[in-house]
């Protein structure tokens, strides 16, 4: 129930963060639902991160200095990695993964079809993995 409770309070703030934003939207309903299932499935997803990570997580705990600045380096690796990429993938991306738009969304802001926006997904994720490998 917590974890369901946090789910909607972080949708919340990015709902009222964006909030100039949703005008555009067609289904604000819709939009939110979306957004809240893809924040419970980073949020299961973490979950299992965590329990494969839990002899790493005894040694850097989450107060650790050292695992909060290595943490943002890779953010800001990541982004670094993300404003190299060609404009349409980086579009693609910003609006899925950071946003949270909805595939249909994607696709009408973009004009592009559903399986191009998900090719370009694809590329731009796998490039993200190869640079940050490096």
């Amino acid at each position: 129930m917590a974890d369901a409770e946090d789910a909607v309070q972080d949708v919340f703030v990015r709902l009222w963060e964006r909030r100039s934003a949703l005008a555009e939207i067609g289904n604000a309903e819709a939009y939110a639902i979306r957004m809240v299932k893809n924040r419970c499935v980073d949020m299961i997803a973490g979950r299992r991160q965590n329990s494969d990570c839990m002899a790493d997580a005894a040694i850097h705990s989450e107060d650790d200095v050292g695992a909060r600045v290595e943490s943002r380096d890779r953010l800001e690796h990541v982004m670094d990695i993300i404003g190299k990429l060609p404009e349409n993938q980086r579009r693609v991306l910003t609006m899925r993964d950071i946003d949270d738009c909805p595939m249909d969304e994607i696709e009408r802001q973009t004009g592009l079809s559903a399986v191009n926006v998900r090719v370009i997904l694809s590329r731009a994720r796998s490039s993200i993995r190869k640079y940050f490998s490096k």
